[in-house]
């Protein structure tokens, strides 16, 4: 066979590639939620005149194809492999692992997203805390790569500069110190959120800061269904998964949980077993992404109120504060802004507990 041939096979063996995969992406199903990365896919762009002469359509087809690729988490798997035993690299996709533990890299300190973040958090101050008569309290939660800095070389945050920053910006509250009341123990392998049963000494730190007796017998369950956190399937590696243990007490049976998610006040739960085996078992913890969840304990104190200003580090933590309360609002203002608050509750004249993870905060989400 003449050299010349050769090359015209391997072109022709080429072209056929990818023509078969250009017309499969075009023609065949496409996915529009990806489980394993937990994100949205981009869609089929369509095809018009305009599309074809700007140029879009090419730019869009490309994320589509790069999205809808046959066999794209084993593509992934193989590319996860490939950076870390070949390529020797220290994360992927964003994501190391050390000692069996999966994290995020967040560095360095971004002031800019930082603000942007607390923009909605002062603007709730100006409506209802300034002149409300309430009081504020803020706890800043670590995420694990504070921890997980003794035993890497991986760049984190000069978390001193973010809390002394935290605390110069939410001057009107009361810092709330968790850091050294946490460990890396206390955190999912897979997941960056932290483990329930093992935070109710954060829960009593914070209760203590607001005045708020907190007591109540727990028992400690787990759900039967593995939890395979967020980041495995971003990794796109294989590790083992993680249990979900939780804390119940016989009140939570009496509560009345309400949640105003859509608009409209309709019923919820401290736990939701029907999520427990779903996409993100995390959600377990008061159904997950809510903007406004109402929280009516009728065993405790009937003036007692707190209004928790959150991101979904505080979906496992409130449950453990509402012994103490009559009444806790639960607002996430990344899903509702603070001038609709009153619509569905009077945070006027609450006290008011700010609980967000140097993640959200420093990724102006």
């Amino acid at each position: 066979m003449t050299e010349k041939l050769k090359n015209i096979i391997f072109l022709a063996l080429t072209a056929a590639v990818i023509l078969g995969f250009s017309l499969f992406e075009l023609f065949a199903g496409s996915a529009a939620y990806s489980v394993s990365e937990r994100r949205t896919l981009a869609k089929r762009p369509a095809i018009t005149a305009q599309t074809l002469r700007n140029g879009r359509f090419m730019k869009d087809f490309e994320s589509f194809g790069l999205d809808q690729a046959p066999g794209r988490d084993a593509l992934r798997g193989i590319k996860a492999l490939f950076s870390k035993y070949i390529l020797l690299r220290g994360d992927n996709n964003g994501l190391y692992s050390c000692g069996g533990y999966l994290s995020k890299l967040d560095y360095p300190v971004n002031t800019e997203k930082t603000d942007r973040s607390l923009s909605k958090l002062l603007r709730f101050y100006e409506l209802y805390l300034k002149d409300g008569g309430g009081r504020a309290y803020f706890a800043l939660v670590p995420d694990k790569n504070y921890y997980l800095s003794e035993k890497t070389l991986i760049p984190t945050l000069d978390y001193e500069f973010y809390k002394a920053y935290m605390r110069e910006k939410l001057s009107f509250a009361e810092y709330i110190e968790l850091f050294d009341c946490l460990s890396l123990e206390d955190y999912y392998y897979t997941d960056q959120h932290w483990r329930q049963e093992r935070i109710l000494p954060a829960a009593q730190l914070i209760a203590g800061a607001l005045g708020a007796d907190i007591a109540c017998d727990y028992e400690e369950k787990s759900l039967e269904a593995e939890f395979c956190g967020a980041y495995v399937g971003q990794s796109a590696l294989h590790f083992e998964p993680d249990r979900i243990k939780y804390l119940d007490a016989e009140l939570f049976a009496d509560c009345t949980v309400t949640s105003c998610n859509t608009g409209e006040a309709k019923p919820s739960h401290i736990y939701d077993y029907a999520k427990a085996g779903g996409r993100d078992a995390y959600d377990f913890f008061l159904s997950g992404a809510d903007a406004l969840i109402k929280i009516e304990n009728p065993h405790a104190p009937a003036d007692k109120k707190l209004v928790v200003l959150r991101d979904s580090f505080g979906s496992s933590l409130i449950p453990l504060l509402v012994p103490g309360y009559s009444e806790i609002i639960a607002v996430d203002l990344r899903y509702i802004s603070p001038e609709m608050l009153t619509r569905f509750a009077e945070p006027e004249g609450c006290d008011v507990l700010i609980l967000y993870s140097t993640l959200v905060l420093n990724s102006g989400a």
